[in-house]
């Protein structure tokens, strides 16, 4: 603890001499939001698709509201004040010119600026099918990850006939293939293995564990979408149905927003959250109709149910692991099939969006859903309404409000209403837990921009659970607060201050008293400082101190600390470049675990959770090879000092340290 201080003083000092910061170090939405891990599953998909808008930017005069609601940077305000720039004024001419359009500042304009651009892919507007599929760019990724240790599950080696032991290399390995043309049509495949699958051998004579594939147009003619393969999906607030990565609470509170895409390619290597089918989006911009279907198998644990005196039927419950390692996880392997098909009808206007849609997704029974939503800009506010009913008596409600008031001040409001009977498995709504169900809510979120640099954000969420779940033995409620304070007086230099607490009834365990019906308010809470700074464009630096302190089931306070150095360094031209991080951390209990994003190879995402005492330090380097083609190279270690072995069941290893090596290769033709 005391080397952790010691050094942070350090860096604090060392950062406070140097402040001409002409670049930032690479960051993620993620990092900028109060999510839990188990809402950012999909994560690397958004790092995939933000990682081709840095390649292939986004032309902000022909983008519809779906492509720039998908960069998930913009709020719906700034997004309709755009289109209305447009539509008054005429495509932009530069990129200059954003300042002029209401809502978009100074920061705004450079959180985009890497993702977009004004003339690009305008040629392709009345191109035909035969011409899109001609003149694109190929690219081919490939990719492979190395721990430099042994678990538990390889000690019998491959050969072995455990029901639990690894039965594939200790790698994990992928391959991707993308043809492009612009955003107008996409077509490719993904191959991928994970550590310790089956890689072409007796096992897993398909070679990969995981095939995805897809073909995606877009405008042309009537067809406004058109997914074949492997797609997203996300309509209105994404309570009726939607897929795909998104934030549910985030300090820049404007973003909680969402205007739906409608259909998205799928490219991830994700095994589960996605269609696999048909879907299409027919019409003209104010009014379409969108229809899909989607067959997939998943895996899953069987049950057997005695229906009658003669019949037994197979309940599935689905597992999302992806992982297909041992004997015993390949017998869950595709076990059932998942049908999943409805349709959407929709207007938009200028400033008016609505639409109602019907889902049935068939796995033991046929649930059938039925949703409509409304959104609404005028000015500088944005009202918004999406309602879901459950075949069986499931119901839920999200509305809310979004303004800003002044050119210093937005907020935000949404109220939501789930009852316990609404269990949709492709709803990615607002909520506080992993699904919105069984949750009814108030959420108040407001920025404030001070004179001098100065920023102050903040929210506040207030719900409660009706009706009993596994944490609680009746209903319950918990709340949410949270607040920054960000000072940036220059583009050179930025500092910010952040306290989150968060508390929620849970059940009381203890063996000296019966404690069955007794509830006990756990609460946990988190600081955070942040420095950003640097010597040149080349050159960027990151400190970063945080710590957490966190209630257990019996009361207990456990505390978590963690300090960390980064330095990103960008050669002339980017021909060559570093991202560093050295990590200590004291974490006493799992309750004050600390979860952090670090920086990755392309079109991967990381976001490591620690406890324990220790360090964690990775470097990466990227170099690009020739014009069309780039290699990044990552090293990793985390070093437990006090510990003789990690992990646990078949990923234990032996001894205090964790390695991994990575490897990426990306060629453009």
């Amino acid at each position: 603890m005391k080397l952790i201080k010691t050094a942070f003083l350090f860096l604090l000092f060392f950062s406070s001499q140097h402040y001409l910061l002409a670049q930032t170090i690479p960051s993620s939405p993620v990092d900028e939001s109060n999510s839990s891990a188990s809402g950012i599953s999909n994560a690397a998909d958004y790092s995939e698709m933000m990682e081709r808008y840095s390649n292939h930017t986004l032309n902000v005069n022909t983008a519809d509201r779906g492509a720039l609601n998908e960069l998930q940077l913009l709020t719906s305000i700034q997004i309709s004040a755009l289109i209305i720039h447009r539509m008054q004024y005429g495509p932009l001419l530069s990129t200059y010119e954003l300042q002029s359009v209401p809502g978009f500042d100074v920061e705004t304009i450079k959180r985009i600026l890497p993702y977009i651009n004004v003339g690009e892919n305008q040629i392709l507007s009345k191109e035909n099918l035969k011409h899109l599929i001609k003149g694109g760019e190929h690219l081919l990724i490939l990719y492979y990850e190395q721990p430099m240790h042994k678990s538990q599950g390889f000690l019998n080696g491959n050969d072995s006939n455990e029901i639990n032991d690894y039965l594939g290399p200790n790698l994990k390995t992928n391959l991707r293939y993308r043809y492009s043309k612009g955003t107008k049509f996409s077509a490719g495949f993904n191959a991928d293995n994970d550590v310790g699958e089956p890689l072409f051998n007796a096992r897993q004579p398909k070679g990969f564990d995981f095939y995805s594939a897809h073909l995606f147009i877009k405008d042309l003619g009537i067809i406004r979408q058109l997914a074949i393969g492997d797609y997203h999906l996300s309509i209105g607030q994404g309570l009726g149905i939607g897929s795909g990565f998104v934030l549910n609470k985030s300090i820049e509170v404007l973003q909680i927003h969402r205007y739906a895409a409608g259909l998205r390619p799928y490219r991830s290597m994700n095994e589960f959250g996605f269609f696999r089918g048909i879907a299409t989006t027919l019409g003209s911009e104010k009014f379409s109709v969108l229809l899909y279907s989607s067959i997939k198998k998943v895996d899953g644990n069987v049950t057997l149910k005695d229906s009658s005196l003669f019949a037994v039927e197979r309940y599935y419950n689905l597992v999302e692991s992806g992982y297909h390692r041992t004997n015993k996880e390949l017998l869950l392997k595709n076990t059932a099939t998942q049908k999943v098909y409805g349709g959407y009808v929709q207007t938009q206007l200028k400033r008016f969006h609505a639409g109602i849609g019907y889902s049935a997704q068939e796995l033991n029974l046929v649930t059938r859903f039925l949703h409509a939503d409304i959104n609404y800009t005028t000015n500088n506010y944005t009202f918004f309404c999406e309602a879901a009913t459950q075949q069986g008596g499931g119901k839920g409600l999200l509305t809310g409000v979004m303004a800003s008031l002044h050119k210093n001040l937005d907020f935000a409001i949404i109220y939501r209403n789930y009852n316990s009977k609404y269990n949709n498995p492709f709803s990615n709504a607002f909520c506080n837990g992993a699904s919105p169900s069984n949750e009814k809510g108030i959420y108040f979120g407001s920025t404030l921009k001070l004179n001098k640099g100065f920023r102050i954000l903040g929210y506040m969420d207030l719900y409660s659970m009706p009706m009993p779940t596994s944490r609680n033995y009746g209903s319950s409620h918990g709340y949410d607060y949270s607040s920054a304070i960000q000072y940036q007086p220059s583009k050179s230099f930025r500092l910010e201050l952040r306290y989150r607490v968060s508390g929620e009834q849970v059940n009381i365990t203890s063996v000296l008293i019966n404690t069955v019906g007794y509830l006990i308010q756990q609460q946990r809470g988190t600081w955070r400082i942040q420095c950003d700074y640097s010597y040149s464009k080349e050159l960027v630096f990151r400190t970063r101190m945080e710590q957490t302190w966190a209630e257990n089931e019996v009361g207990m306070t456990q505390v978590g600390n963690l300090i960390f150095q980064d330095i990103h360094y960008n050669a002339p031209k980017g021909k060559f470049g570093v991202d560093f991080r050295y990590a200590l951390f004291n974490i006493n209990g799992s309750n004050a675990r600390i979860y952090s994003f670090e920086n990755d190879v392309p079109y991967t995402f990381s976001m490591v959770q620690l406890s324990g005492v220790g360090s964690r330090f990775y470097m990466m380097a990227s170099y690009r090879m020739r014009r069309n083609a780039s290699l990044w190279l990552r090293y990793s270690n985390s070093f437990f000092p006090y510990q003789n072995e990690l992990g646990s069941g078949l990923d234990k290893i032996s001894g205090n340290t964790k390695e991994t090596i990575k490897l990426l290769l990306k060629i453009s033709f």
